[in-house]
């Protein structure tokens, strides 16, 4: 049994029918459950106080009004530093606590274990959010901190934990924070979106040269299914040279994702190579190629993506699949055009080994081991004419 004790910390207004969601995904793991209701008219708090009952877990609850996401959620930790806690799990409601399979840990056990070695102040966690088909989020954000040490919320939306100076922060591997968005059935995340549009619409006219409230806007926007809008905030952020440089980078790739000219397709993933050299544009770049039969070209991006190493240091929208597969996949097809054989077949191979689309790289195997078979049988026809010739 592990010593370490850790509540969940969550925010919530009517969330009545997702809560147990994440309730469930965490119950094994905490010992407590702080909760700020900001005015639920539905039984968002009984639920609560009867989950917590049922499942032997403590429960504090403090009620009030939203001001704004940020204002609010200083609220709710400067509450959670009450408790004799010794982590705090933000959540938000429909998130669900996953550990992966590469470990065999709780997370009570890992944070035990971290604890013991270099005793971070808080952890950077894999999130993951899925939207529907072609609309994923997936980056690292703080969401395991200790009480009491200075961290405070920054942003009226789209807010983020700013780390006090002098504090340890590390990625906490096999953790995942997970949210099907798809499941949304009442709308919920879309009035999200729709009330977090009016306030960084209301940031940006403040400072209109903020890059996190362009990239954040456009996100939105793109969220909401306006994309030609969204790419004008893309192209803005694209061209702000101050904040976060992977914003930059994700907002040229997303403006290459918007546009369907090739050329400016083509235009946008170099310029997201130059600010960031991940495999992501160069596998983009690969596939346009491709399609368009030009093999050569297609080679010249596929075989450098797969020569990068995978970017651990970045935290926003790193696409596992590109580089355990996408990469991979590309470079198999090229290669067999352009009679590079036997580095198609590996570069096969490891696509296969990914997981990822298995009956399409079966396929393109049973090509690759066809053709080595057909080469076979006629290497041994010429050795058999050659010997004849020489007998003779």
């Amino acid at each position: 049994m592990s010593d370490v004790q850790i509540a969940v910390v969550l925010m919530v207004k009517n969330e009545e029918k997702r809560i147990e969601v994440s309730l469930d995904s965490v119950k094994n793991e905490v010992d407590g459950i702080i909760l700020f209701d900001t005015g639920s008219t539905d039984n968002t708090v009984n639920v609560v106080k009867k989950y917590a009952k049922k499942n032997n877990l403590h429960l504090h609850l403090i009620e009030g009004v939203f001001e704004d996401f940020s204002t609010s959620r200083n609220k709710m930790l400067e509450y959670s530093n009450s408790f004799l806690y010794d982590y705090l799990i933000l959540f938000d409601c429909n998130d669900e606590l996953k550990i992966e399979k590469a470990s065999i840990l709780t997370l009570k056990e890992l944070l035990e274990n971290e604890k013991k070695s270099d005793n971070p102040d808080a952890f950077l966690i894999h999130q993951k959010w899925y939207i529907g088909p072609g609309y994923n989020l997936d980056y690292y954000n703080i969401k395991i901190i200790k009480p009491n040490l200075g961290f405070k919320y920054k942003g009226s939306v789209h807010e983020y934990i700013e780390t006090p100076e002098g504090t340890n922060v590390k990625k906490l591997e096999n953790v995942i924070i997970f949210q099907d968005r798809a499941a949304d059935n009442d709308g919920k995340t879309f009035a999200r979106w729709e009330k977090d549009l009016v306030l960084l619409q209301k940031d940006l006219k403040k400072n209109p040269n903020d890059g996190r409230t362009q990239y954040y806007l456009a996100q939105t926007l793109d969220g909401l299914g306006r994309k030609e809008e969204a790419f004008e905030f893309y192209k803005l952020r694209a061209n702000n040279a101050s904040g976060f440089y992977e914003e930059r980078f994700l907002s040229m790739m997303n403006c290459g994702n918007i546009v369907s000219d090739q050329f400016e397709k083509i235009t946008w993933y170099l310029k997201a190579f130059e600010i960031n050299n991940r495999a992501e544009p160069l596998v983009e770049i690969a596939k346009i190629y491709r399609i368009q039969n030009q093999f050569y070209l297609s080679y010249i991006f596929a075989k450098p993506a797969c020569d990068l190493t995978y970017p651990s240091e970045c935290l926003l929208n790193v696409n596992k699949r590109c580089y355990s597969h996408d990469r991979w996949h590309e470079l198999s097809i090229v290669c067999y055009y352009l009679q590079k054989y036997k580095e198609g077949k590996e570069a096969c191979q490891k696509a296969l080994d990914s997981g990822f689309d298995e009956k399409l790289n079966n396929n393109n195997m049973d090509f690759y081991l066809k053709l080595e078979k057909l080469t076979s049988k006629c290497v041994e026809k010429k050795k058999v004419e050659f010997l004849n010739h020489k007998n003779t």
